[in-house]
């Protein structure tokens, strides 16, 4: 016990909060449906799973929010999501979880990318032929 009670008007809050922010990730895909749609669903499954990459850079959550289409295909939908699980440990950014964990343990940005990167690549490029070949 730390001290502090939770108490209903606690959790109400905590549930709106988490209601708010999926409901603006719908909002956020929705504001980007005519992009996605003109640029997006048109490339082909390697290209989504290395335009997935940019989850290391790009929340998963974000990026999935505004890219997936009801329009692609399942193998790019697939592709892409599969390498945003990959390349969102590559960096601190990828992922809420990394942000986490990083400040917790004091991680740098240099150090985290130093030890995931040379161990979530041979995934990536595994996976990569796996999907597309």
């Amino acid at each position: 016990d730390m001290g502090y009670k939770l108490t209903y008007m606690d959790a109400i809050m905590k549930a709106l909060r988490i209601y708010i922010f999926i409901f603006s990730l719908t909002l956020l895909g929705s504001s980007f449906e005519i992009i996605v749609n003109k640029y997006i669903i048109h490339l082909s499954s390697p290209l989504m799973y290395l335009f997935g990459a940019t989850s290391a850079f790009l929340d998963n959550a974000t990026l999935t929010a505004a890219v997936i289409s009801p329009y692609m295909s399942i193998l790019q939908i697939k592709s892409f999501l599969i390498s945003l699980l990959i390349s969102g440990g590559f960096l601190i950014p990828g992922n809420i979880p990394n942000i986490v964990i990083a400040y917790s343990h004091k991680i740098s940005f240099r150090e985290w990318a130093r030890i995931a990167i040379p161990i979530g690549l041979p995934f990536f490029i595994l996976f990569f032929i796996l999907i597309n070949f």
